[in-house]
């Protein structure tokens, strides 16, 4: 038997829920542009923390950076293809800002609540 944690199937459908809001059109009214960005860094700093609790990662700071801000550039790429949607570096930038902070402030938590 199988045994996959909350951890990993939370992860997954989250990756799994944002590549469909980023593939799909936008909504009919506009978006203001701060808001956008603090969309992209809260799901990617949630990601990350996801990742974190998910796996076991080798250097887990390095990885997620590597692996989650390559997610956030695939989905840019994929984005510059699509007639609706197009490519953005400050959407990238968002996205891997919400990764680091989101990485650091896991490490400064874990360290905290497992010395306790």
């Amino acid at each position: 038997m199988i045994k996959i944690s909350f951890a990993k199937i939370l992860f997954w459908s989250c990756v799994l829920a944002i590549l469909v809001l980023t593939m799909s059109p936008t909504v009919a009214m506009e978006i203001v542009y701060a808001t956008d960005k603090f969309a992209h860094f809260i799901a990617f700093f949630i990601l990350s923390f996801l990742l974190w609790s998910a796996y076991k990662l080798p250097q887990p700071f390095i990885t997620s950076v590597f692996l989650l801000g390559g997610f956030g550039l695939v989905i840019e790429l994929l984005q510059y293809y699509i007639p609706y949607r197009s490519f953005s570096l400050f959407d990238f930038a968002a996205d891997v800002a919400g990764v680091v902070v989101g990485g650091v402030l896991y490490k400064l938590l874990d360290s905290v609540f497992s010395t306790a």
